[in-house]
């Protein structure tokens, strides 16, 4: 295999870790099942095998639900034209509109102060310095 070959193998995955996001996330549940073989398992906590349940377990998602699945450090292992394998981070950012918050509210009143001051992190005060279109912080 030659590394051009090799490469878009590895790229090949990759978008294939992005697509499953990216479907997911825009509630595109058809060209999400269709990321999988037909007899395809999808294991994320619970086992679903085939198309028809993993298509059929999208559709049960709350309507008010929002995620933001974001993907890094991937990492392709191309063993073969026919074969690879991978791996990569997930953060999962989730949002449903009908829970109700489960640690209060988010609002809170933050003092106001004459001089720009970044809230003081074990005893330290950051105060922005800045001339003209530079800015920088100093402690």
């Amino acid at each position: 295999m030659t590394e051009i070959e090799k490469q878009t193998i590895e790229r090949a995955c990759e978008q294939l870790q992005y697509a499953y996001a990216r479907f997911i996330d825009f509630r595109d549940y058809e060209g999400f099942t269709e990321l999988f073989t037909v007899d395809g398992v999808l294991d994320a906590g619970i086992e679903l095998k085939g198309r028809d349940a993993i298509f059929s377990s999208c559709q049960k998602r709350s309507a008010g639900l929002r995620s933001r699945h974001v993907i890094t450090n991937c990492f392709i292992d191309v063993l073969s034209h026919d074969l690879a394998r991978g791996i990569c981070y997930l953060s999962l950012y989730r949002l449903d509109h009908k829970a109700p918050p489960k640690h209060g509210s988010l609002r809170r009143r933050v003092p106001r102060s004459s001089s720009p001051t970044c809230a003081p992190t074990k005893g330290v005060r950051l105060r922005p310095k800045c001339r003209g279109s530079s800015c920088r912080t100093t402690s």
